[in-house]
């Protein structure tokens, strides 16, 4: 499987589009090299793809910094991608996320969407509002803005699948270190796997939803039931009793400066 390569959101704004017939900015929407903030789109990529973005007169001149929230935030994202990056999703990964959220892998509804859990029937962003841990009800569409709330999104395995079942031994041994860095790297201060099978292949044991006695990487672990509607065994109500047990966990480790015992 190819190495995910790292994408940093450097944040220069698609201020303008050429007149050539053959480039739109919807061509960038679709590539998911472009995000767009508060009507602002500004693009993904790396150094040197942004230099022959520039060369073909694609975007404004400058750099400019996006105002995502009042909360102090660093603006510093990263998006981890594979080379075929229209294939899969982008990470959304705030420097020092109160909860990074860490699926199995993208669904090929969901990756064919762009956007996480994008099925209707999905209960986590029903779920996440429900239960508080956000304060307005996000479209998969918005998933983008749960950095504004001190919110990641990642997966375990970046390849998508109809099935998690699909996903291949070695692709699961490859994503726990892809995903050990990315914890190293951002600092959260709650990893929250949606799923059973997500905290099973990272850390090889089985377990039971809720908080775990267990740390990785500084940061505490929690474990949601799957909210896919596939997962039949959890009621919506029980799903949203464990988001509201995580939200307490974040409260209570903001209250006590991330300190708890295990």
């Amino acid at each position: 499987m190819p190495s995910a390569l790292s994408y940093t959101f450097v944040g220069e704004m698609l201020s303008s589009v050429s007149s050539r017939p053959d480039v739109s900015r919807d061509t960038y929407l679709l590539s998911k090299t472009a995000l767009c903030v508060s009507g602002r789109w500004y693009i993904l990529g790396r150094s040197r793809e942004l230099d022959a973005i520039r060369r073909r007169e694609l975007c404004g001149t400058g750099w400019v910094l996006p105002k995502l929230a009042p909360r102090p935030f660093p603006l510093s994202f990263h998006t981890a991608m594979r080379p075929d990056a229209d294939a899969t999703l982008p990470d959304y990964l705030p420097d020092r996320p109160d909860i990074l959220f860490v699926g199995i892998n993208p669904g090929s509804y969901s990756a064919r969407q762009g956007h996480y859990y994008a099925r209707g029937t999905n209960r986590f962003w029903w779920a996440l509002h429900a239960s508080g841990l956000v304060p307005v009800r996000l479209s998969p569409q918005e998933d983008w803005r749960v950095i504004e709330f001190g919110l990641g999104l990642t997966d375990l395995v970046k390849r998508p699948t109809n099935s998690a079942a699909d996903v291949r031994d070695d692709e699961f041994a490859a994503g726990r270190q892809v995903l050990a860095d990315k914890i190293i790297r951002v600092q959260p201060l709650i990893v929250c796997f949606n799923g059973l099978t997500g905290y099973q292949q990272f850390f090889r044991e089985h377990t039971s939803p809720g908080r775990q006695g267990r740390r990785v990487h500084a940061a505490w672990v929690f474990v949601l039931p799957s909210t896919s509607a596939r997962n039949a065994a959890y009621s919506r109500d029980v799903v949203l009793g464990y988001f509201r047990d995580l939200g307490v966990l974040r409260d209570e480790l903001r209250h006590n400066g991330g300190c708890q015992e295990g």
